[in-house]
């Protein structure tokens, strides 16, 4: 039989000049209804351990006095207060609904006390009821009350399931050890009371739980990993994208930049001097610009009058013979190529003596809009061309006197 200084207890405790007392244990009975004028916290702390051991101390109102959180400090109890005050008509009702026959023998301390302790029962009744209603067959009376305690205290119900099983396995032994000294025949007689048949029933119950939570906790990690994944996939996308759009940005400034420079280099190579010609000092030799190796292009530089007879070609592919012919037609001194140029354009203009010279071979400036070299730079260059043609036309002079010696 459990003693008075072991029963778990819930206590309602209403403050004041005159301060109401309602204990009940945790199966919701009344086991002291009183109130106190003029007692002190001790009186009521003596009044309240002779009954038993609190774990929950309940005020009516929202805010509990600080009368109600010490109480509840010495205690070592866990402390319930309502989510708003409680109104008279509804502690009234609360105490007429359980406690009818106790009503009219209540003071107003009283039953403002007993209507906080049957609020505070009533808030963990749910959960009481949903644990018991699987352990009760399997559990002893004070151990479904320790649950009830750790319920409010908010342990775990596998602690309070772990020690019971301890519990029944030391029990067992016991029992096993006096029947088997008994009487040997005894000993597998397994009554419905037997602490073995409970502590397997328990063991199995566990097992049983135990597996639905390995089960939930399998989907649950499952689940998070799928989220990881799409969260994952996600941010690797995000960042994919950032990559590709820094990248993108740079490309753009880096093309902004080019055609800034193009843009430069269009408005030097279009600006045209005014007034009287461009006279060069004696050691330079202006160049006209001819843009791209085309027939109109072409036919559009040979009909400016007062040009120079040096030739610069911006861009020389594309250009093809009969191009090159009529650039010929119009005796060039030279032509200085930027870009390259067909094979068959070449020869043409070598068929006319026309020297081609990249412009790599030179050092092309601009004065005041238009293209010049040094005079010295570029003959020693025109030079340099007509003895390699020379050399060339020696080789291909000599490979053929060979092969006519050997045919």
């Amino acid at each position: 039989m459990e003693k008075a200084s072991d029963k778990r207890l819930i206590v309602g405790l209403d403050p004041g000049t005159t301060c109401g007392v309602a204990v009940i244990g945790l199966d919701m009975k009344p086991l002291l209804l009183t109130s106190f004028r003029g007692a002190n916290r001790d009186d009521i702390v003596r009044a309240v351990s002779g009954v038993g051991q609190p774990i929950l101390i309940a005020c009516d109102v929202a805010d509990p006095p600080g009368f109600v959180r010490k109480v509840a400090s010495l205690f070592d109890a866990s402390l319930f207060a309502p989510r708003r005050d409680m109104t008279s008509r509804e502690k009234r009702r609360i105490v007429e609904e359980y406690f009818p026959s106790l009503v009219k023998g209540l003071d107003a301390h009283t039953m403002d006390a007993l209507a906080a302790a049957l609020k505070a029962f009533l808030a963990y009744r749910n959960k009481f009821e949903s644990v018991e209603a699987r352990l009760r067959r399997l559990l002893r009376p004070e151990t479904l009350e320790e649950i009830r305690a750790g319920i409010i205290r908010g342990a775990r119900l596998s602690q309070v399931i772990s020690r019971e099983i301890m519990g029944l396995e030391e029990e067992a032994k016991e029992r096993i050890v006096k029947v088997y000294v008994q009487d040997k025949a005894r000993a597998a007689d397994q009554r419905p009371g037997d602490p073995r048949e409970r502590l397997i029933s328990l063991l199995r119950w566990e097992n049983e739980r135990l597996r639905a939570e390995l089960e939930k906790l399998k989907a649950e990690k499952d689940e998070l990993e799928r989220i990881l994944k799409r969260r994952t996939a996600e941010e690797y996308g995000e960042l994919r994208r950032d990559a590709a759009y820094r990248i993108r940005e740079k490309e753009i400034a880096d093309l902004r930049a080019r055609l800034r420079e193009a843009e430069r280099r269009i408005e030097e190579l279009s600006a045209k001097p005014s007034g009287e010609e461009l006279q060069m000092p004696g050691e330079l030799i202006a160049l006209r610009e001819i843009p791209s190796f085309t027939h109109e292009e072409v036919e559009k530089a040979l009909t400016e009058a007062g040009e120079s007879p040096y030739i610069i070609l911006l861009n020389a592919a594309g250009g093809g013979p009969s191009t090159a012919r009529r650039l010929a037609e119009a005796k060039p001194r030279v032509v200085v190529r930027c870009t390259e140029m067909s094979h068959q354009a070449e020869e043409v203009l070598a068929e006319y003596d026309i020297p081609v010279i990249p412009v790599s071979r030179l050092e092309v400036k601009y004065l005041r809009g238009k293209p010049v070299v040094e005079r010295r730079i570029l003959e020693e260059r025109i030079r340099e061309y007509r003895r390699r043609r020379i050399d060339s036309m020696m080789d291909e002079l000599l490979k053929s006197a060979g092969v006519n010696e050997t045919g």
